[in-house]
């Protein structure tokens, strides 16, 4: 099996680099990061796209699905990071914005949903495994596309071998990442069961 995890395009919230709502949309340069994708991701013939509940999400997977002829399936599990509304709008460098990411790896803020007060770390990872069983469950010869978001695409590779949450020097270095993988990019991820289950998940490439 071969997951196909693309970032969704450009929104006036990732161009000002700051939090943003659920209800962004793409931008004119984010529709052409998706189209973009759309034909790369047509090279690899998928069998089945999957996508974030999140606006900008769904406009990118739309694009997808008229350049593969398949049809999105929504699944809330794959949606952004859950932030408290309080943080909209804040520089992704404000030091609202670090003290928030701070608190929120010390298990300080957040709750368990997905809440106007935001999610909480253990939340978040929750539904990253429960992501990670959803693809685990799909046929073995699927080349399944997932349309989500920086954040989620990044903690889910960083945590395909994990079984808790990870500790806060680890995270803040995955956190780095996060603001290199570009808007319309493709992660690509094999999964292979075996009897043994040492090994299942491999990372292909990386934000490309």
């Amino acid at each position: 099996m071969e997951i196909y995890l693309v970032r969704h395009g450009q929104t006036g919230g990732n161009e000002a680099k700051r939090h943003q709502s659920e209800e962004s949309h793409l931008t004119p340069l984010g529709k052409q990061q998706a189209k973009r994708a759309a034909q790369k991701i047509k090279q690899l013939h998928p069998t089945q796209v999957m996508v974030s509940n999140r606006v900008r999400a769904i406009e990118t997977a739309q694009a997808i699905a008229q350049a593969t002829d398949l049809t999105p399936q929504v699944h809330a599990v794959f949606t952004e990071l859950c932030r408290p509304e309080r943080i909209y709008g804040y520089h992704h460098s404000s030091l609202q914005s670090i003290w928030y990411i701070y608190q929120w790896y010390q298990g300080k803020v957040g709750e368990e949903s997905c809440s106007r007060e935001g999610e909480s770390y253990n939340h978040f990872f929750k539904r990253v495994k429960e992501a990670q069983l959803l693809l685990e469950s799909q046929p073995a010869d699927s080349r399944i596309v997932v349309v989500s978001h920086s954040i989620f695409i990044n903690f889910l590779v960083a945590h395909l071998h994990d079984k808790k949450p990870m500790g806060l020097i680890r995270a803040l270095l995955i956190f780095t990442k996060i603001l290199r993988i570009e808007n319309g990019s493709v992660t690509r991820l094999q999964y292979q069961a075996t009897p043994e289950r040492r090994f299942q998940w491999k990372v292909l490439a990386f934000g490309e």
